[in-house]
């Protein structure tokens, strides 16, 4: 029989403090990094001294994704010792990203107020004196004065100065006393190792329960290839190509039935001349042509690359998922949303050629004036043609309109590129943005409805747009105040709604549970 077998299990109060460590942890609704080593590190310990079972590691990883109520927690710490600890392990989980986060630090009123007011099954011998009745004052000085007395106790120096816990004062991270404190575990180890080095080492030789890396691939629902995703990849794109076929013929067939009218009319070799400029020009004789064909071409890049996205997350999204967080799906951009930046470009890139056009005109007439003036000399004449045709007064106002159109659109796509909706099994990840990145996480407890618009066209196209209702707490009296939350118009938006609805069943079976 082994040691490890021997070992008497986890007792009840010991698994409850450890659950309240984690509610700690959670109350944020973010688990970083040094919070999961601290946790780590903390069944590392407690497995040498008493067998952690399964079911408890499941509750435990459960317990991450779904937020635990602290005070149902509390009264399952019974033990002095466990709940002396639990103020110790609580505060040092609050700093250990070096920040306490509001909800943490309500999470740590709580614990406190069952700490300094311990439960009557407690001997009189382990009775420790309440200062003062009720829940006191938040001070972080205080607080942290009070673990610095703690850790001078008894229990202190016999249970935990072994366990690899040393925690040190001011807002700095934890995992730095972990890696001092098991370096003699890992021979490799050398000064300034990182937190992820020291994880990345230790994988080979100690199970992490709550793996940092764990969600660095999470798995993404992918969009299935077949015939019919095929289908729909190249048939509006082809559809597009044929249109401009058929415009370009149009435009032709119609500069040509004009051009037989001018000539029947007589009008003079100038006039038809200049008449035919203009209908042959690329503003109405090739730009409807070329209008469906750069419109198709986008469209199919657009398509591939929804296509490739369907499966991936970005890199800061997959640091957002939690370890044993599902990924149910996510929710992608129609391509209708850059169809209106899209004709705005084109308009002005057709512009650039009336702007062209007309400076040209301006600069013909301009020089011929100049020219049946018998008083101008040739250097004048020279000189006043260069003005004319310097390109800061030919060719610049036209290159700011074309420019100007290709920024709308780029403009566009990255910002429907860079946006991320993504719909786990206990919260909602919303993040947009390049050079400045916003980044909404929504647990899923606080929604109360999505709603889906869709117009004619988006029935037609299948896009809507997503209203997502979400309960946010006032904080004064028991009102709730609702708040909404727009999301870009989206494709299939029933599907995604489906899976928020998912979601939000998937949560109530767990919190039950």
């Amino acid at each position: 029989m082994t040691a490890e077998a021997e070992l008497p299990e986890l007792n009840d109060s010991t698994f409850h403090m450890l659950r309240c460590v984690v509610a700690v942890a959670a109350a944020d609704k973010m688990i970083r990094s040094q919070e999961l080593l601290f946790l780590n590190n903390l069944l590392i310990h407690y497995r040498k001294q008493a067998t952690v079972t399964p079911a408890q590691v499941a509750r435990l990883q459960d317990d991450l994704k779904y937020q635990q109520p602290v005070d149902k927690l509390l009264e399952h710490v019974t033990s002095r010792p466990d709940r002396e600890q639990l103020v110790l392990f609580a505060g040092l989980m609050a700093q250990s990203d070096g920040e306490v986060h509001p909800a943490e630090e309500e999470v740590i009123r709580l614990i406190r107020a069952h700490c300094i007011r311990p439960p009557a099954n407690d001997t009189a011998a382990e009775q420790a004196p309440s200062p003062q009745p009720g829940i006191p004052g938040f001070d972080m000085n205080a607080f942290k004065k009070e673990i610095r007395s703690i850790m001078q106790q008894e229990f202190y120096k016999n249970t935990i100065a072994h366990s690899g816990v040393a925690p040190k004062t001011g807002p700095v991270a934890v995992s730095d006393a972990f890696v001092d404190a098991f370096s003699q575990m890992f021979p490799g180890l050398k000064p300034g190792f990182t937190t992820y080095d020291l994880i990345r080492n230790a994988a080979g030789r100690h199970r992490a329960v709550f793996n940092p890396e764990e969600h660095a691939e999470p798995v993404v629902p992918k969009t299935p290839f077949g015939v019919a995703t095929l289908i729909r990849l190249i048939f509006v794109p082809a559809l597009l190509l044929w249109m401009s076929d058929r415009a370009d013929m149009i435009a032709s067939s119609f500069t040509y039935r004009q051009l037989m009218t001018l000539e029947r009319h007589g009008f003079s070799p100038e006039t038809y001349e200049r008449l035919f400029s203009i209908l042959s020009s690329p503003l109405w004789g090739t730009l409807p042509g070329r209008f469906f064909q750069a419109w198709a071409g986008l469209l199919l890049l657009w398509k591939l690359w929804a296509l490739w996205m369907s499966g991936r997350l970005s890199p800061l999204m997959r640091r957002s998922i939690v370890p044993g967080e599902k990924v149910l799906g996510k929710a992608r951009f129609h391509f209708i949303s850059i169809a209106h930046p899209f004709f705005w470009a084109l308009v002005l890139w057709g512009a650039s050629f009336k702007v062209n056009m007309f400076l040209a005109e301006q600069t013909y007439h301009a020089m011929e004036y100049l020219s049946n003036q018998n008083a101008i000399s040739g250097a004048t004449y020279d000189a006043a043609f260069r003005v004319f045709a310097d390109p800061f007064w030919g060719a610049l106002p036209a290159d700011i309109c074309r420019w100007l159109a290709l920024v709308i659109v780029v403009v566009r796509l990255l910002q429907a590129w860079t946006t991320e909706i993504v719909a786990t099994d206990s919260r909602l990840l919303f993040r947009q943005g390049i050079l400045s990145v916003r980044t909404l996480k929504i647990d899923i407890s606080n929604l109360r409805q999505i709603d889906v618009d869709q117009s004619m066209l988006g029935l037609l196209l299948d896009y809507g747009a997503v209203h997502i209702f979400t309960n946010n707490w006032s904080g004064k009296g028991d009102d709730i105040e609702a708040a909404g939350i727009y999301l870009p118009p989206v494709a299939d938006p029933h599907t995604f709604s489906t899976l928020v609805d998912r979601a939000k069943r998937m949560w109530r079976k767990g919190a039950v549970s």
